[in-house]
């Protein structure tokens, strides 16, 4: 086994079966949120190591050039779409209070 691949299988080792121990009780509350942050750390695990074995292949790090402009491009690209997902979802869970704490206020 090379050494992404025994990274890779280490670092999951534990991300993985949270993530499945949470989908066998679906009930619980927070579900989706805990959800939510598993995918978020996962996909983390495995940006780190994706880079760990460009690094590698590149000789290693110290010696290799990386274009830091078009990286950061490629990261907020990726992540801007998200971002505005969330400040959407955000804007219509806010709408949502107002609305019932204006019904509620309401003689």
């Amino acid at each position: 086994m090379n050494s992404f691949s025994a990274n890779a299988a280490h670092e999951m080792r534990t991300p993985v079966p949270i993530l499945t121990a949470r989908l066998d009780h679906p009930e619980e509350n927070g579900f989706l949120n805990d959800l939510k942050r598993d995918a978020r750390k996962i996909r983390a695990i495995v940006d780190q190591l994706l880079a760990s074995a460009w690094l590698d292949r590149c000789g290693g790090g110290s010696a290799a050039k990386l274009d830091l402009s078009n990286l950061l491009q490629s990261v907020v690209h990726d992540r801007v779409l998200l971002a505005l997902k969330e400040v959407v979802n955000l804007h219509s869970k806010q709408m949502e209070i107002d609305s019932q704490q204006q019904a509620i206020a309401k003689p």
